[in-house]
């Protein structure tokens, strides 16, 4: 028998967060951004201390990170380069405030 250990975790994006419009032009109407695993972890962010999970930019397409890109450029003036470069190097840290994340089945066995 085997067993799936690939991670198929996601967080869903409040419709009524502020950043929704910026995923929905990257992941789709039904906002669910692919995460490398389901536990939060606590980073430094614009407001002290703060709670992300970690996104798996791997999960995306390559048009999917041109748009992200784009978004991120637009709101924040990040240079396009420097988006990609994080992403290249499996960083896409996602806000954890206002998210609703699914544990796909490896992390729940995980868990019990």
């Amino acid at each position: 028998m085997s067993i799936d250990i690939r991670c198929n975790c996601y967080a869903i994006i409040s419709k009524a967060d502020k950043r929704a419009e910026i995923w929905r032009n990257v992941v789709g109407d039904d906002l669910r951004v692919p995460l490398k695993h389901p536990i939060p972890v606590n980073m430094n962010g614009p407001n002290g201390i703060m709670s992300f999970y970690e996104g798996d930019p791997s999960k995306l397409t390559k048009d999917q990170w041109t748009t992200l890109s784009l978004e991120m450029n637009k709101k924040f003036g990040v240079p396009l380069q420097l988006v990609i470069d994080d992403l290249k190097k499996g960083i896409l840290p996602i806000k954890a405030e206002n998210c609703t994340v699914f544990w796909c089945e490896h992390h729940s066995r995980l868990a019990l």
